[in-house]
């Protein structure tokens, strides 16, 4: 299954106590879209969709160039005609199980390992993709489909393929676990229904659990993309489709061409996607620090991050939109606006006409592959930067062939050739690098990749939510390009700007983001709201209507109950984490939160046994070992605290905090050298952490090594110069050495 979901934040966020509300809580307003409204206004009842099958006649050549393509193959009944998987007798083993791929009496069966753990007989009800591989549904109770987790190959045998192989072959997914193919990462009507068919309407019932999703077509047919053409056909062709702007066009793609969350199914083909859906930024690791695609993005993303978007170019000049093939082959689709003796040249490429090096996909769109053997393109189209593998780690296109030489080697190489370093239009990477480390350089850097008019909007809004951690009055240009992106013109840049002010204190908070409440677009509006509950009277009914269409998810009930406790209603939060774990028992975020929520009210012998359920389910989890620490030392029994506060900061070194309080509570013991060896280790990975320095100064006091206090008492004053207990330390420590 290639989901184009992101999990909502409380999945995959570090775990955060019911106190705070530390996921991002969107929304599902299920209103009627403004195209409705009107036709409602007008004394018209909506338009109805009416299937492929009313377009043909008029649209015959568009329907022939439809009809083998991928949109009309994402999703068909099982057939003979449309199953290409091996049936007769196929088998495959993995982890100890083999399934069974045969016919009988005309029906397609899989006989594999069931929820029970045991080999059950399964009907396949649809194909599910084409090419490179195609993967087949499965019924199983109250109305859930299923992607089976074992695939086959498409290609010919002699590219590899007409083999069965395993979606994740380095995984072992048992019964009741997320990624076993019966779990709810394998869920249809979830994770892939609305991208794979038309006009898709979940229809969870929270009630009894059970899905009763509907669709127009099963595939991807004219009305996902046009909207619904009763109207277009009643009227002959005479009433069009609701018309929209190139820059539209690229929108209208991203929803399922993009990693993101889904938060309504009220779609209308002309509307903003931000009214139906929430788009990632340029995150690790769904991307590398200058963007590249790491995990599977698709191609939104990446698009939106290239000097061809800023310069208008949109899907359909590369890609014709119903056959869903390119315009042109080869070089030829670049040459079309690129002048061929300039840049389909060797003067250009430095490799012979027609060899792999001259591709310019090979160069500016390298690809990763997905799914085992599905290589996708990066569509940020850069160039190629191997001084950013040297500075940073990322993946290059001149190493990636030139597999023999290093990246030093691809620098030299480009310099030598061009007679200048080459840079390109993306230049992030130093800023995202910088806060990945925690460097004190950070902040600055953000600020100037935010106020970088020309850089592409994804790119500021992750800089500018990255910035919240660090808002900080005293730093000079941060509060003011933060306050300036809440007018942005892009919705991701606004919402990012929420992101950042909902870290201040309230009444910025509440100055700030209370005219975003009625902004135009719904995402934005939501997180204005969620930003300000508790702190002002705020209509929360699209946030809540958010979380209640993906109530078939442990995480949004997570979510749900986080903005519940922000309102102080902890009865009902404490219902929607029964109602998470209720979902997947084994979701550990919603044991460590609701562990927290009894601490908070008076229940800490309860709080102990749920946080030794999570570690049952994970003993890896640090989120886990660091509450069940800090649960000892509420106890006093900190000599039982330390080995577990010492798991959390061993199993999640990127947690910083772990580590600093690890550190605090050793030094509570009189383990001062072990507190200061692990403040350390904080710091070799986290140079510039304020906690960090703070606790390391005090340590190196109270050992007596006013040296070395003062040497990190120096680096604290450098990122908190405005601090004036900071300046008077650093001052009577900066005397006492003279």
């Amino acid at each position: 299954m290639r989901s184009r979901r992101t999990p909502a934040p409380g999945r995959t966020a570090t775990y955060v106590a019911l106190t705070v509300l530390g996921a991002a809580i969107v929304s599902a307003a299920t209103l009627w879209s403004a195209g409705n409204l009107h036709f409602l206004r007008a004394g018209h009842a909506p338009p109805q969709y009416v299937g492929a099958a009313s377009c043909v006649s008029c649209h015959s050549d568009i329907a022939a160039r439809w009809r083998p393509s991928h949109h009309a193959l994402a999703m068909r009944v099982a057939s003979d005609s449309t199953v290409a998987g091996d049936f007769a007798n196929g088998q495959f083993t993995h982890a100890g199980t083999t399934t069974t791929f045969s016919r009988r009496n005309g029906r397609f069966i899989i006989t594999t390992q069931g929820p029970d753990a045991k080999l059950h007989q399964y009907d396949v009800q649809y194909t599910f993709g084409i090419a490179p591989l195609q993967q087949y549904l499965i019924a199983l109770d109250r109305g859930r489909l299923q992607a089976f987790d074992i695939a086959w190959d498409t290609r010919p045998r002699s590219a590899g393929g007409q083999r069965w192989f395993k979606l994740r072959p380095n995984e072992s997914a048992r019964p009741g676990e997320e990624w076993h193919w019966t779990g709810i990462a394998q869920n249809w009507n979830y994770s892939c229904a609305e991208c794979h068919s038309t006009n898709v309407k979940k229809n969870y019932d929270p009630a009894a659990d059970r899905f009763a999703t509907t669709f127009a077509e099963p595939n991807v047919s004219c009305e996902a993309c046009h909207g619904p053409g009763s109207r277009h056909v009643a009227s002959k062709g005479r009433t069009p489709f609701p018309a929209f702007s190139r820059s539209a066009e690229v929108e209208r793609c991203a929803r399922c061409h993009s990693r993101r969350e889904q938060f309504s199914d009220q779609y209308d083909p002309s509307s903003p996607l931000g009214n139906t859906h929430r788009v990632v930024l340029l995150d690790d690791p769904l991307y590398h620090v200058d963007g590249q695609i790491r995990d599977e993005v698709f191609e939104y993303g990446s698009f939106v991050q290239s000097r061809m978007y800023a310069k208008g170019v949109v899907c359909s000049d590369c890609h014709e939109p119903h056959s869903a093939t390119l315009r042109a082959s080869g070089n030829q689709l670049c040459t079309r606006c690129h002048a061929a003796a300039t840049y389909d040249s060797p003067n250009h490429s430095f490799h012979t006409t027609a060899s792999p090096g001259a591709s310019c996909v090979g160069c500016h769109m390298p690809t990763r592959s997905y799914m085992v053997i599905h290589d996708r393109h990066d569509h940020s189209l850069r160039v190629p930067r191997p001084d950013l593998s040297v500075a940073f780690g990322v993946p290059n296109a001149c190493t990636s062939c030139h597999r023999n030489r290093d990246a030093s080697w691809a620098v030299r190489e480009l310099e030598r050739r061009h007679r200048y370093p080459p840079r390109g239009y993306q230049n992030y990477a130093g800023a995202f690098a910088a806060d990945a480390r925690d460097d004190s350089s950070a902040t600055r850097r953000l600020i100037a990749v935010a106020n970088d008019l020309d850089q592409p909007a994804i790119a500021r809004a992750t800089a500018i939510e990255r910035l919240g951690p660090r808002l900080d009055p005293s730093f000079d240009g941060a509060f003011d390009v933060l306050r300036r992106s809440l007018a942005d013109s892009s919705p991701l840049v606004r919402v990012a700007a929420i992101s950042a002010f909902a870290q201040s204190d309230t009444a910025v908070r509440v100055r700030m983001l209370a005219p975003l409440l009625a902004d135009t677009i719904r995402v934005v509006r939501m997180d204005a709201a969620r930003a300000l509950a508790g702190v002002a009277p705020v209509t929360l009914d699209e946030s809540v209507a958010r979380e209640r269409f993906n109530a078939d998810r442990p995480e949004n009930h997570l979510n749900l109950a986080l903005l519940l406790s922000v309102e102080q209603r902890f009865a009902d939060a404490e219902r929607e984490l029964h109602s998470a774990l209720a979902i997947d028992p084994r979701f550990s975020p919603a044991l460590v939160n609701l562990a927290d929520l009894f601490r908070a009210t008076g229940r800490d012998a309860n709080a102990r046994e749920l946080l030794d359920s999570a570690l049952r389910v994970d003993s890896t989890n640090a989120a886990a070992h660091h509450a069940l620490g800090l649960f000892f030392v509420r106890q006093k029994h900190l000599d039982q605290a330390l080995p577990e506060l010492e798991r959390a900061a061993r199993l999640a070194p990127e947690r910083a905090h772990y580590g600093n309080v690890y550190a605090l509570a050793l030094g509570e013991t009189g383990k001062r050298k072990e507190a200061g060896r692990v403040l350390e280790q904080v710091l070799s990975r986290h140079a510039f952490d304020r906690d960090a320095l703070s606790l390391v100064v005090a340590n190196r006091l109270a050992i007596g090594d006013t040296v070395h206090a003062l040497k990190y008492a120096q680096r604290l004053a450098a990122i908190d110069p405005n601090n004036a207990e900071v300046r008077t330390l650093l001052g009577q420590l900066t005397a006492g050495h003279r």
